[in-house]
């Protein structure tokens, strides 16, 4: 036993060694570069983040913004703005996209030269209809841990969690002869009594083959999760398609306690209503390409796989400009499917 735990030691001690131990780079540090994020969509006038790369071992987080750049807009190769610097390296425009659009900016650093990127932006697709159909996924209890007086710790059920799984078939017709690239978007809307609207994308999980992501991972599981619902229509081109996917729901119901005159609460309002609004984008292949390489970057399917290079279409520089056109159903959830809670999901619009 004695040399178990000397074993345990040294171990640990290797352990934290090797925490610590400082990384040198042999390689050419590359020159600070012009870094230009944009997402435009008709919906908004456009915006542009203008940035300064930054060296992969510096140690500092924050982003150096760029606030005295210019930054030209061309519409189909006519000049049509330049976009205004506001805060935090943000610069704003008054234009609103149109479908089938070629946007393109030009942006100029004084000390980073310049940058160029160009978008498409992608007819929305428009849903046809949508059903649905609810599956109860288990009920579990919801236990609060207390101790009184310093005394042991006491479980106690406060209440019960009753999780239920949404599963949608969302149809939507698929423009011919071209290549078309897709996002869904799943959005969970409350209403309160005092007027407050709360929204939060809500995260889904499918066995699509339009995902491409049905996979044995290296335990032996299926996996079916798609980080940012991108898929394209290598599977339907031209046709009417019925994607499936299922989001989740979870009610807590707490339970009234002696001498209480109510059970606990999760706060002082009510909800008097809630949405699911579903989105179906058409998105710019360059979008696509970079919600690819993003979500490969954060799988961690295969421990031994490389790091992923980021999709960039920014030349001279680094970033990305994409475009989505957005195609929306809301419908109103019954009582039996009101949730408190649900697993949140998604990134960005």
């Amino acid at each position: 036993m004695k040399a178990f735990h000397i074993l345990i030691i040294i171990a640990l001690s290797v352990l934290s060694f090797s925490c610590t131990n400082d990384i040198e780079f042999n390689g050419e540090q590359q020159k600070p570069m012009l870094v230009l994020n944009s997402f435009v969509t008709p919906d908004s006038v456009v915006k542009v983040l203008l940035t300064r790369s930054k060296f992969f071992l510096d140690d500092d987080t924050k982003f150096d913004t760029i606030v005295n750049a210019e930054i030209k807009l061309f519409v189909n190769d006519i000049f049509v703005e330049k976009l205004n610097p506001g805060t935090n390296g943000y610069y704003t425009g008054t234009y609103f996209p149109k479908e089938n659009d070629i946007l393109k900016f030009v942006a100029n650093s004084p000390q980073l030269g310049e940058v160029t990127a160009t978008t498409n932006i992608a007819p929305k697709q428009a849903i046809i209809g949508i059903d649905s159909s609810s599956v109860s996924l288990g009920v579990y209890p919801d236990i609060q841990y207390s101790s009184y007086n310093g005394g042991p710790f006491i479980a106690d059920t406060t209440g019960y969690r009753y999780s239920t799984g949404l599963d949608l078939r969302i149809r939507f017709k698929d423009a011919p002869n071209v290549k078309n690239y897709y996002r869904l978007v799943l959005k969970a809307k409350s209403y309160y009594t005092d007027g407050k609207v709360v929204e939060n994308t809500v995260n889904s999980s499918s066995d699509d083959l339009v995902f491409g992501n049905n996979k044995t991972d290296i335990i032996g599981e299926i996996s079916s999760y798609n980080s940012y619902n991108e898929f394209n229509d290598q599977l339907f081109d031209g046709n009417t398609y019925e994607l499936k996917t299922r989001a989740y729901f979870q009610k807590t119901k707490f339970i009234k306690k002696p001498n209480t005159s109510k059970p606990t609460t999760l706060g002082t309002d009510t909800i008097t209503k809630q949405e699911l609004i579903v989105v179906l984008q058409s998105i710019s292949e360059s979008y696509y390409h970079y919600l690819k390489t993003i979500a490969a970057n954060q799988s961690g399917e295969d421990f031994f796989s490389e790091p992923v290079q980021i999709y960039s279409n920014i030349q001279n520089g680094l970033g990305i400009l994409g475009s989505y056109t957005s195609s929306s159903k809301v419908f109103e959830l019954p009582e039996s499917l009101s949730f408190d809670s649900y697993i949140y999901g998604g990134y960005g619009n």
